[in-house]
């Protein structure tokens, strides 16, 4: 397991894509260099909406369980390890 830390754009170049290619790229890395199975995120701030963007684009790869983003290596489905984020119920710690 990683964890994704302190993962910042400057405000002048947001918008632009370079941010939602760094994350992908930075944890493409994690799960094809290390062999890395989950990457927890810390969403803090305004970064929650820029990471459901990126958890989009990994599809059933990925979820967001405030306030956290998890990302899963490729043949991993969110669902299955995380079923109780999909039960429609309130999520209670």
């Amino acid at each position: 397991m990683a964890e994704l830390y302190k993962f910042y754009v400057h405000p002048k170049v947001r918008s632009g894509g370079i941010g939602l290619a760094a994350a992908q790229m930075a944890l493409d890395h994690l799960f094809n260099t290390y062999g890395v199975q989950k990457v927890i995120v810390d969403m803090h701030g305004d970064s929650q909406g820029f990471w459901e963007k990126v958890v989009e684009t990994y599809a059933e790869r990925a979820v967001v369980i405030e306030p956290h983003c998890y990302f899963l290596a490729p043949g991993q489905i969110a669902q299955q390890h995380f079923p109780w984020a999909f039960s429609g119920l309130p999520i209670r710690f």
